[in-house]
């Protein structure tokens, strides 16, 4: 049986679904694949490009009232990402990415 790992390197400290990833995990799944997902939205990054874009004038702030979730540290993103890699030894690893230009 095909394993495929899902990556989702999200450069945003907010949580976004990839339409991409859900699309493709229900195929794979279909096709009696096994599939595994790796994110990296909840892992404190520096100003991320919205936030970047906000600053400099580009995008409009906005008062976020959603309760803020605790983020784990930018510099365990990538043993995280091996152990997943190690545990899971996927025979595919597939990247989706989201952009702010469209």
């Amino acid at each position: 049986m095909t394993k495929i790992l899902f990556l989702f390197p999200n450069t945003s400290n907010d949580g976004v679904v990839s339409n991409a990833i859900t699309i493709l995990s229900a195929t794979a799944k279909r096709l009696s694949c096994t599939v595994s997902y790796f994110e990296t939205s909840f892992y404190h990054k520096k100003a991320t490009a919205a936030q970047d874009r906000t600053i400099s004038g580009e995008f409009k702030p906005v008062e976020n009232s959603m309760k803020k979730r605790e983020l784990k540290p930018y510099e365990s993103i990538f043993a995280d990402f091996n152990q997943t890699v190690n545990d899971f030894q996927p025979d595919i690893i597939a990247v989706s990415a989201n952009s702010l230009e469209y």
